[in-house]
């Protein structure tokens, strides 16, 4: 390419705010948007409908980052919902398309610009990276690492989109509020799954109207969404909030505290709880202690009764047996991480119902762990071997102690409200994945926060938070 075709492309792709630039990319976008709408023709209009709104999201990032990136992190949490009612429809890969538009927008605007954020993280965050490229290579065959490869990293270009926005403290309070909003949407229309009727809520014909089936239900609708969700709902009503926002949050906080409650889903409780007792370390407040005594007390007063057995069943003879399986099942993972140090390959866990795939010695292997492995840490290490856990927990400790120097920089009582919730929701994930694979449903939130704290932690360097 000679200087005047560089040039001219610099023109064209790094003059964000140029009207030729504008007109160059919606012209682009028009014409793959209006072929990808004539190939789904062929699907339900509904089809359509979110094809145009992801066109629309996609055209959004071009002028506004910060509010189409975070819109399509809350979408994430809608997404299996809108695959069962489409299955066989071209968006079950809607939101991988238009993150891979975002992407390739980012890049091209970088390109230009030169500038790259510089950060303790990166180094982790490369690391996993490359380490999940390497066992891409040694997985049991091609299609069975790239969905491994999906499944680790499919949303980890959120982390670099997040970490060069330009944050101030305004656009904080309305995009953390809009999470919180469409969290609380979300959870509600989790409650119509699990408790309404089929002939309006086309998924709750899929379980039973028990509370196994309730809580099978749980597990499908990614209840851990709601629980980060409300962690950063209460960070934001104990912060100085605007009117407009605050209400909002007042009507999606007890939602969501409703809806986790009647999903019967422990983990999410657990993982509840643990963040409110870091917040209330890390803030030092002892009100986030009486919310949470009042929320208990709330379960054992106001709540159906099977609730309160559910609470009970933790102490169950049933449930202690469970305990002592999976306590005997971590050294057999850690044992089966030691025997292959650098991992059995990207994608054995996601298909480990496809004996053919990845082979039935790997398939005896993990039923030999008692029915598989259930928690995230060693699902890790399985995969990755051991360099692989080793950056991913390099990854989450150093994002909380990158959080807490950044924490100490900060004078905004908000900012620091809602950076002690990022730092919440990074040791929930740490938490969570002892007793289950905690990440997965919950990615989107989690590279875009490791993306956000990087990005505050350049503000707070530079005094402008």
């Amino acid at each position: 390419m000679n200087k005047a075709q560089f040039q001219h492309a610099e023109n064209m792709f790094g003059q964000v705010n140029s009207s030729k630039a504008k007109a160059f990319l919606l012209a682009t976008l028009l014409l793959i948007g209006g072929i990808g709408l004539a190939w789904m023709v062929w699907a339900q209009p509904l089809t359509i409908i979110v094809g145009i709104a992801g066109f629309m999201l996609v055209v959004l990032f071009l002028t506004r980052e910060e509010e189409a990136l975070f819109i399509l992190v809350a979408y994430t949490s809608f997404h299996q919902i809108m695959v069962a009612y489409l299955p066989n429809s071209p968006l079950t890969g809607w939101k991988d398309f238009v993150l891979l538009a975002f992407f390739g927008l980012w890049i091209l605007r970088r390109l230009h610009t030169r500038v790259w954020i510089k950060s303790t993280l990166n180094t982790p965050v490369i690391l996993f990276l490359l380490i999940l490229v390497f066992n891409l290579v040694r997985a049991p065959s091609l299609p069975v690492g790239l969905v491994g490869l999906k499944w680790h990293a499919n949303f980890l270009p959120l982390y670099f989109i997040g970490a060069s926005l330009d944050l101030d403290k305004k656009k904080l309070k309305f995009l953390v509020t809009l999470l919180v909003v469409i969290g609380a949407i979300n959870a509600l229309y989790g409650l119509g799954t699990i408790y309404g009727p089929p002939n309006i809520f086309r998924l709750s014909s899929r379980y039973s109207a028990t509370v196994s089936g309730n809580i099978y239900a749980a597990h499908w609708l990614n209840v851990k969404i709601w629980a980060l969700s409300l962690i950063m709902g209460t960070c934001l009503l104990s912060a100085q909030l605007e009117r407009r926002y605050k209400y909002l949050v007042i009507i999606s906080s007890p939602i969501l505290y409703i809806a986790l409650v009647l999903s019967l889903l422990r983990v999410a409780w657990v993982t509840l709880i643990v963040g409110l007792l870091f917040l209330a370390f890390i803030r030092k407040e002892k009100k986030l202690l009486i919310y949470l005594l009042i929320g208990t007390l709330v379960i054992f007063t106001l709540f159906p009764p099977y609730v309160i057995e559910r609470v009970r069943s933790i102490f169950s003879a049933t449930d202690i047996s469970r305990y002592n399986k999976e306590v005997r099942q971590i050294p057999l993972g850690i044992q089966m991480i030691v025997d292959n140090p650098l991992g059995h390959g990207l994608g054995t866990i996601v298909s480990i119902n496809y004996r053919h795939l990845i082979g039935s010695s790997v398939v005896n292997l993990l039923a030999g762990s008692i029915g598989g492995l259930e928690n995230g840490l060693l699902e890790v290490g399985f995969e990755l071997g051991i360099p692989g856990l080793v950056a991913y927990l390099g990854i989450l400790i150093s994002a909380l102690l990158v959080g807490l120097k950044t924490y100490r920089l900060l004078t905004d009582d908000f900012v620091k409200w809602l950076l002690a919730g990022i730092l919440a929701s990074f040791f929930m994930v740490l938490v969570g994945d002892m007793y289950v694979s905690y990440l997965k449903g919950t990615e989107a939130f989690y590279w875009l926060f490791l993306g956000v704290l990087v990005s505050l932690r350049r503000s707070a360097k530079q005094h402008t938070l």
